[in-house]
């Protein structure tokens, strides 16, 4: 890769809206977020579901544990996740 990152899809079983997203990080970091809702791009996606066993290794993600966990341990920047 030329800039130094490789793009890493996250991701599990469970499809998860991008509201139910912001509520869950919302809890964690204990503030509301300021949202400015406007009509879709005709380029943005509905829905994805993407491959993610690449995250497995590099980031020490585990698929198996909540989103709500694993966005958690992230901002309590805990490396490795416990199922």
């Amino acid at each position: 890769m030329p800039l130094g990152f490789e793009v890493i899809n996250l991701g599990g079983d469970r499809l998860t809206s991008m509201n139910s997203l912001i509520g869950q990080i919302a809890q964690i970091v204990g503030r509301q977020p300021i949202i400015e809702r406007r009509p879709a791009h005709p380029a943005d996606m509905p829905a994805t579901l993407g491959q993610c066993t690449k995250s497995q290794a590099p980031a020490g993600l585990d698929a198996t544990i909540s989103l709500k966990k694993a966005c958690a341990a992230r901002w309590l920047g805990i490396g490795k996740i416990a199922s």
